[in-house]
């Protein structure tokens, strides 16, 4: 990502805005993910958990938990949505799918 710098600035705001939503953008949930793999997973969750919306985007936290090999301990739901986030993710390294217009 040729500019990382202005991209974490734009994902801490993004994450920042999220509680003053009534509903979530539509494209964010399938973004956050490539967000994630074209970042870092660390820098991302770093920005995620930092957030004010961090507890509306845990089972993406616990997916990047996960990928970094840390441990999770989260309710059988979350732990089933983090299971689709890393396949999503894997497609995502693989090249198999591209961010949202």
């Amino acid at each position: 990502m040729s500019d990382r710098p202005g991209a974490m600035t734009d994902l801490s705001a993004v994450m920042g805005a999220l509680p003053d939503l009534d509903r979530m953008p539509k494209a964010l949930p399938g973004d956050l993910p490539l967000l994630a793999v074209r970042l870092g997973f660390e820098a991302t969750l770093d920005v995620v958990e930092a957030s004010p919306s961090a507890d509306r985007r845990l089972p993406l936290s616990t997916a990047l938990r996960q990928e970094l090999g840390l441990e999770t301990h989260v309710a059988r739901e979350v732990e089933e949505v983090a299971q689709d986030t890393r396949r999503s993710l894997a497609e995502l390294r693989a090249g198999e799918t591209e961010i949202t217009p």
